[in-house]
């Protein structure tokens, strides 16, 4: 493991316990970004995303007034270059996560999401009533060229 990576690690292991949440702007190579975004756009353009829905098994339901993107799953067993080393990368930060801080992670799970102009996920807890293993939420932004007054702003709802 390189240095920045451990740095990466350490600088969001930081803000979570400081503010209950850490950022890293260069978690992701570029060029694993890059293609990753470059998926995202084939699949939307091949129709290969479906509605998103809230709940899970039993409560799972697609409900466009609470959230209005489509997503597609990444399976752990892709042989996709890009995913491969999105996932070999959070596997890392988990074991690290394991060793240093004891989260005891076993298990992850992602998705793409494309949200059209306009489109929304309303405020939300990132886990299911009925299961408390859920301890930590990644989000990566795949834009291009993103700025401010391009909208789209993650909020973050915090217990302090």
């Amino acid at each position: 493991m390189t240095e920045t990576t451990i740095n990466q690690f350490e600088q969001l292991i930081e803000g979570i316990l400081e503010q209950q949440y850490g950022f890293c702007d260069d978690f992701l190579a570029s060029e694993t970004a890059a293609g990753l975004r470059q998926n995202l756009l084939n699949f939307r353009e091949e129709g290969l995303m479906r509605p998103a829905g809230i709940g899970r098994k039993a409560d799972f339901q697609k409900n466009e007034k609470i959230r209005g993107d489509v997503i597609r799953w990444i399976e752990n067993d892709t042989t996709d270059l890009h995913e491969r080393a999105f996932l070999d990368k959070v596997q890392t930060f988990s074991q690290y996560l394991n060793r240093s801080c004891y989260t005891s992670i076993n298990d992850f799970e992602f998705h793409y999401a494309y949200y059209e102009v306009g489109s929304f996920y309303k405020k939300h807890i990132d886990q299911f009533k009925s299961e408390g293993g859920r301890k930590f939420s990644l989000v990566f932004y795949l834009n291009e060229d993103w700025t401010a007054n391009d909208g789209g702003n993650i909020r973050l709802y915090l217990k302090l």
